[in-house]
């Protein structure tokens, strides 16, 4: 999956997902497979985002995934903070629902606090939808800039269970860290975020294809306009 997020190849993606609906014909640690299914229904997301209707199909089937992920093992703090994370994603595609969704939000990422505090992806995921809420709703960039470095604190020292269990992330937070430092024109910051994401990540296409080109246009923009 990660090679296929890299490449930003939708149907190597699409492929991956269906390995794990086989997996599940199998019966082979469902619960874990249900949460794969819901997290590649999540980078699929991003793939098609001038899709509206399918970006709610593909949230609508990850929440189903991860509700029966839960239903298996209640006790996977994974799957309560990617059910965290598809509510603030379906808040964008339904915003009639946004306050019954962001109840439900805040009480999958209050299970997952409590099932394990120190999960990294649980403030990734928290700063993530930070990033994109208002201020005055609880959101801003202070706050996301908060649980980001939280989350980086995590993983410098996070060790999954299993070599199976998620793993993903620490990348990420360094690239949505990038993205406010662009957002507030620290420029040379947002460099330095995106140069670690890829010191971790060499093949992330997604920040060498295009968020460090579009930054570096901007800095010579803002050095022409000193001139």
């Amino acid at each position: 999956m990660k090679q296929a997020i890299n490449n930003g190849d939708i149907d190597e993606l699409a492929q991956t997902r269906q390995l794990f609906e086989r997996m599940l014909m199998m019966n082979q640690q469902e619960w874990l497979v249900h949460y794969y299914i819901a997290l590649a229904n999540q980078n699929l997301y991003y793939f098609v985002r001038d899709d509206q209707d399918q970006q709610a199909k593909l949230i609508n089937d990850a929440i189903e995934h991860l509700e029966m992920s839960l239903e298996l093992n209640k006790k996977f703090a994974e799957s309560w903070t990617l059910l965290a994370n598809m509510y603030g994603l379906q808040i964008g595609v339904d915003s009639k629902n946004t306050i019954q969704l962001s109840k439900k939000q805040k009480k999958a990422i209050k299970t997952a606090t409590k099932l394990e505090p120190d999960n990294p992806r649980l403030y990734l995921v928290s700063g993530r939808s930070a990033y994109f809420v208002p201020k005055a709703f609880g959101g801003g960039f202070e706050k996301a800039k908060a649980d980001l470095a939280k989350a980086l604190d995590l993983f410098s020292s996070y060790e999954p269970p299993s070599d199976i269990y998620p793993q993903w992330g620490e990348d990420e937070t360094y690239v949505w860290l990038g993205q406010i430092a662009a957002r507030e024109d620290s420029l040379q910051l947002a460099e330095y975020y995106y140069q670690k994401a890829l010191k971790i990540n060499p093949e992330y296409k997604w920040v060498s294809n295009y968020l460090l080109p579009t930054l570096k246009k901007k800095m010579n923009a803002t050095v022409q306009s000193d001139f």
